[in-house]
């Protein structure tokens, strides 16, 4: 059964920079952490719809890398330097990532009354 989920998760992004005084290709890794997001699927392909909305916000840096020659990619798991400089995207790898089901105010929020008939049909649960 499909349902909606409060999920936050982070990734490694790998990719390359161009120096300034040679252009050469140096490889930099990031860690993204996505904050937290509502995604509709069910419990056990949820992984895999964490990986499809990871490959759209890489399409969406790829796109922006596309126009602007580089992106700054703010990376977590780095103290101070935190904001890193992207050229050029090699791959993605989901780290980490929690979830809960969202609760009924959050789905009156997040859904239509359509999809929530079609979610959950008459069904209330409180626990």
């Amino acid at each position: 059964m499909e349902k909606l989920f409060c999920v936050s998760y982070s990734y490694m992004l790998y990719g390359y920079y161009y120096t300034w005084i040679r252009h050469k290709e140096k490889p930099v890794e990031a860690e993204i952490y996505s904050g937290s997001c509502f995604i509709k699927s069910k419990e056990d392909k949820l992984e895999e719809a964490l990986t499809e909305q990871i490959q759209e916000n890489v399409e969406h840096y790829k796109n922006k890398i596309s126009t602007e020659g580089h992106i700054y990619l703010y990376d977590w798991s780095v103290p101070f330097i935190a904001e890193k400089r992207i050229e050029k995207i090699e791959k993605t790898e989901l780290k980490d990532y929690t979830f809960r089901e969202a609760t009924i105010s959050e789905c009156m929020e997040e859904l239509t009354p359509e999809e929530y008939s079609k979610m959950y049909g008459k069904i209330l649960e409180v626990n």
